[in-house]
C-alpha cells in the first residue's frame, strides 16, 4: 500500500508515463505479467479435480490504474447490442430472464411454438482470438495510437502460478483476454457482439 502515502508530485510522474506509453503505443513488460491463483469453486467437491478451480489472476496496480485513464478514451467506441447483459451498468441475468420469459409468454399467447436453445461456451474469456479480436477492434474506428498499446499489451501476456509456497515458471499466454483486466468485460462484449447483432437480424 505505498501508493497511499507516496508524494503527490507521484500523480504528474504517472501521467507523464501514460501519456508517452499512449503516444508511442507501448506498455513496460511487468504489465503483461500477472500472477493468477487458484481458488476452489467447491470445497465439498474433488479438490483434485482441475475443474474445480477457477483462476484468480493479480496484476499490477499501475497496469490496472493505466488501463482506467484508456478507459475513458476507449469506453465509447465499446459499446455493444443492447441485447447484450453482461458486464453493463444497471444490467445483470435477472434483465436477460425477463426477456427470454417475455419472448416465449408472446410466442404461447399466440398459440405457437417457441424453441429455445442455449449455448454455453466453456471458458469463453480465454478462447479470445487476438487477430480477430484487433480487427474488430480496427472496424470500430478506434484510433490507431489506442490500438497500438492494446497489441503491445497482449503481446506481452504471460503469468505465473501461485500455489501455496510455489511459484511456476513464466507462462506465455497468446490467447483469451486479461484476466482481471478492467478493459477486459467490454473488450470481450466487443468480440461475441456480431453474434448477438446478427442473431437479430436472422
Amino acid at each position: 500500500m505505498e501508493h497511499v502515502n507516496c508524494h503527490p508530485i507521484v500523480i504528474i510522474q504517472l501521467t507523464c508515463l501514460f501519456n508517452c506509453m499512449m503516444s508511442q503505443g507501448y506498455v513496460p513488460d511487468a504489465f503483461g505479467t500477472g500472477a493468477t491463483v487458484p481458488v476452489i469453486k467447491n470445497v465439498d467437491s474433488d479438490s483434485g479435480s482441475v475443474d474445480n478451480y477457477r483462476g484468480i489472476t493479480i496484476s499490477p496496480i499501475l497496469s490496472k490504474l493505466f488501463e482506467m485513464c484508456m478507459l475513458l478514451r476507449l469506453s465509447h467506441f465499446l459499446k455493444s447490442s443492447h441485447l447484450q447483459y453482461g458486464f453493463k451498468e444497471h444490467y445483470s441475468c435477472a434483465h436477460a430472464i425477463y426477456t427470454v420469459k417475455e419472448v416465449l409468454n408472446y410466442f404461447n399467447k399466440q398459440h405457437s411454438t417457441a424453441n429455445l436453445a442455449a449455448l454455453d461456451i466453456s471458458k469463453a474469456f480465454d478462447k479470445v482470438n487476438h487477430v480477430t479480436f484487433f480487427n474488430k477492434l480496427l472496424d470500430r474506428g478506434i484510433p490507431a495510437d489506442l490500438i497500438k498499446v492494446l497489441v503491445c499489451w497482449y503481446h506481452k501476456c504471460t503469468a505465473v502460478v501461485r500455489w501455496n509456497e510455489g511459484t511456476s515458471r513464466l507462462l506465455n499466454i497468446f490467447a483469451g483476454v486479461r484476466q482481471g483486466g478492467i478493459l477486459s468485460p467490454l473488450l470481450f462484449a466487443v468480440y461475441i457482439d456480431d453474434i448477438v447483432t446478427r442473431a437479430t437480424l436472422c
